[in-house]
Order: structure tokens, then C-alpha cells, then sequence
């Protein structure tokens, strides 16, 4: 399974959990928001209906997406990725 996360730099990078991950080559860490791939799952901590089985094909063919910025400005980066 390929895990993306769009790395904002807004945290402690000594206490960043999604850099730990890119480091042990866990995940891929992004910088760039034209480089995210456009099909992946972009999780979202206010969806109405969670991750299922059903999402399963998608997950395998084009991965997970995770956001990794401030809880202070999360909303202005999910309005702003519009995948």
C-alpha cells in the first residue's frame, strides 16, 4: 500500500511523526501540492463515512493520502487542495 503525506512543515520536525515515517521509508513525504497524486484517498478527519472495504481497489492502485499540518490552519489546507 503507497502512503502520501503532504508535509506542511508547520511542527517540531524532532517530534513529527510523518517524517519518522518518510525516514523509514513508511511513507512518502510531499512538499509540493502539484506533486500529490491526484487519485489517492485523502483521508479526512470530518468525512461522514469512514474508510472501507469498498475503498480497497482504490487504495491499492493509487494509495492513501494524509495531511500533515496545524490544527490552526487544517481547514484552510483542505479547502485548499481540492483533489
Amino acid at each position: 500500500m503507497k502512503i502520501y503525506i503532504y508535509h506542511k512543515n508547520q511542527c517540531d520536525p524532532k517530534r513529527c511523526t510523518a517524517l519518522k515515517m518518510g525516514k523509514l521509508n513508511m511513507a512518502k513525504i510531499i512538499k509540493d501540492y502539484r506533486k500529490i497524486p491526484r487519485r489517492a484517498l485523502l483521508l479526512d478527519p470530518y468525512s461522514k463515512t469512514p474508510v472501507s472495504i469498498e475503498d480497497r481497489d482504490i487504495i491499492e492502485k493509487y494509495g492513501i493520502l494524509a495531511l500533515d499540518c496545524s490544527w490552526q490552519h487544517h481547514l484552510v489546507c483542505m479547502l485548499r487542495q481540492q483533489l
